[in-house]
């Protein structure tokens, strides 16, 4: 156990005041007895010792008292196992990529999530701690350290960019920093890990000599239905004869789409309808007859 303020024990020396009163007590007092108050000696002498067990219990009472009271004051606590986050620089890598603007909830983009979690953090750190942001813009600030409360005003100038970075482009970045500063802080890394940004994770071939935390950020799953591709059989368009027409429907979801309606026109007419069952992250073919006429 420890102490927020530890001084505060010296009042522990306080416990000596009742005591002291309870074994000087200079109260002195002579006894006299009188012929016709000789029978109540029998019962005093009868109470004596549970006079003598209320005084102990006075004293007990005065002595707690004192000792809650300073231990009240000092503010006990039981330190944690782990130790907590005493780094004086912390390094935080936030994607800001096109597919951050996927929802992880309800009208609640991955990216607002990263940005929030940033936020907490600075909150988590001691006053002096060091922040540096880094995101796909590599932007000037990245250079520059920030306290808990510019990060916070920092964050709202992060916006969806359209550039990609890959693992170890951003990895080396961030190492650069350190170097500036010779220093090896804790590095926090926010993003929905697409496998076009931070590729296959290999543990082997991690730098040990820097821990990353890892925030990953859960999309909700959408579906994406959409034609792939359509192609004829044959380059060659004859006359007056049938052609094969190949459509291929993708779906990227995670759930099956069932019923899909396909129809073909040529010249504003129908030609060709169909209806097509897709599975989830699947593909399907699938082939029109078609009649031109020269």
């Amino acid at each position: 156990m420890s102490f927020l303020y530890p001084q505060f024990l010296f009042g522990l020396a306080a416990l000596a005041i009742p005591v002291i009163i309870h074994l000087f007590n200079f109260r002195k007092t002579r006894r006299i007895y009188y012929s016709g108050t000789q029978f109540l000696r029998q019962v005093k002498e009868a109470s004596t010792s549970k006079l003598k067990l209320k005084h102990w219990l006075i004293l007990a009472s005065r002595l707690l008292f004192i000792f809650f009271l300073v231990i009240a004051f000092a503010q006990p606590y039981i330190p944690a196992r782990q130790k907590g986050l005493k780094n004086t620089e912390v390094y935080i890598y936030l994607d800001n990529s096109y597919s951050m603007s996927g929802l992880v909830g309800t009208d609640y983009r991955a990216l607002d999530a990263g940005i929030s979690f940033v936020n907490e953090l600075s909150g988590l750190f001691p006053a002096g701690t060091r922040f540096k942001l880094f995101t796909n813009d590599f932007a000037s600030f990245s250079n520059v350290y920030k306290s808990g409360v510019e990060l916070s005003d920092l964050t709202t100038e992060v916006h969806v960019s359209g550039n990609i970075r890959g693992f170890e482009e951003v990895l080396s970045r961030i190492k650069t920093g350190m170097q500036a500063s010779a220093s090896s802080g804790e590095i926090f890394w926010i993003s929905d890990f697409q496998k076009s940004t931070f590729g296959p994770y290999d543990p082997e071939k991690q730098d040990t000599l820097h821990r990353i935390n890892i925030v990953p950020l859960e999309l909700e799953p959408s579906a994406n239905l959409f034609v792939d591709s359509i192609f004829l059989k044959n380059p060659f368009i004859p006359g007056n004869e049938k052609i094969e027409l190949t459509v291929i429907i993708k779906n990227t979801g995670y759930e099956e789409v069932n019923d899909v309606p396909i129809k073909i026109f040529l010249n504003d007419i129908q030609t060709s309808n169909a209806t097509l069952d897709v599975p989830a992250a699947a593909r399907v073919e699938q082939h029109f007859d078609l009649w031109f006429y020269l």
